[in-house]
């Protein structure tokens, strides 16, 4: 028997023997068997106990690993053009466009099969635009003679400038069937212009009008042209008006790169949460 009591202990041995038994009618095979049942429940207490601190002991090695994820996108350069898709990514950009109506009325001699001259806008929607295109032309039309006659927003930059007819002239008027046009719009210093190239192809039934200021018979040339401007600020923000819309894409790749580790958080990875054990 041994008592312990903080630092200090004491044993006291004692020997027994059948002279000590109580009961002697027990007999020696008795105990022996009784003997080997004890040591066959030690033993089966000893295993179990050493399959209890083996499960324990595997359960207390046991690692615990977490998921991190690193998402690497990639862009290519953006490209002008409208494309849509899973992989793709717009961007848009506007300008602001305005219009207006101008009424030209050129000569040209009888004697000419073609002529150029250039006209002058003297008056615009908005001179910080940009002369760009040409949007609509029309020939001549009765309805609009009152037009041509008191136009004011339209002069002959280059050349002599006619002594126009103050009425019918639809007399003297090159028509569709009549002639071919080129316009070459541009605009410089400020100003815009407009080069206008004619081209007779026949003068069936119509009239010559004598023009005192030139001292030839001509032929009237009235075009009607809608042209477009357009500003020369591009920006991402819709302008107020009318404008124009400038589609962008570009290719997006995503890379995605999957580590597992002991430890909870790992620099430039995201912890998604996911866990196993080894």
């Amino acid at each position: 028997t041994t008592l312990v009591c903080g630092k200090e202990q004491d044993t006291i041995k004692a020997d027994f023997s059948l002279k000590n038994c109580q009961n002697c009618n027990a007999s020696a095979n008795n105990n022996s068997n009784n003997n080997n049942d004890n040591n066959d429940n030690e033993n089966t207490n000893t295993n179990e106990n050493n399959n209890t601190n083996s499960t324990s002991g595997s359960t207390s090695n046991a690692i615990t690993y977490y998921e991190h994820v690193k998402e690497t996108t990639t862009y290519t350069k953006w490209m002008r053009g409208s494309l849509t898709g899973s992989n793709i990514e717009n961007k848009y950009e506007y300008y602001g466009i305005d219009y207006d109506t101008y009424y030209t009325l050129g000569v040209i001699p009888s004697d000419k099969t073609s002529v150029t001259y250039t006209i002058k806008l003297n008056s615009v929607p908005n001179n910080k635009y940009y002369f760009t295109t040409i949007n609509e032309v029309e020939y001549f039309k009765s309805s609009d003679e009152n037009n041509y006659l008191s136009e004011e927003d339209t002069s002959i930059y280059k050349g002599s400038k006619a002594n126009i007819p103050s009425e019918n002239i639809s007399n003297y008027a090159l028509g569709e069937s009549n002639l071919t046009y080129k316009l070459s719009p541009y605009y410089r210093e400020g100003s815009f212009y407009i080069r206008i190239t004619i081209t007779v192809n026949n003068t069936t039934d119509i009239e010559t009008y004598h023009d005192t200021n030139l001292k030839k018979d001509v032929y009237l040339i009235p075009l009607k042209i809608k042209v477009k401007f357009a500003s020369n600020i591009i920006s991402e923000t819709k302008p107020t008006g009318e404008y124009e819309t400038i589609p962008y894409y570009r290719y997006v790749t995503v890379d995605r790169e999957t580590i597992w580790s002991t430890e909870s958080y790992v620099e430039g990875y995201t912890k998604t949460g996911n866990t196993k054990v080894e």
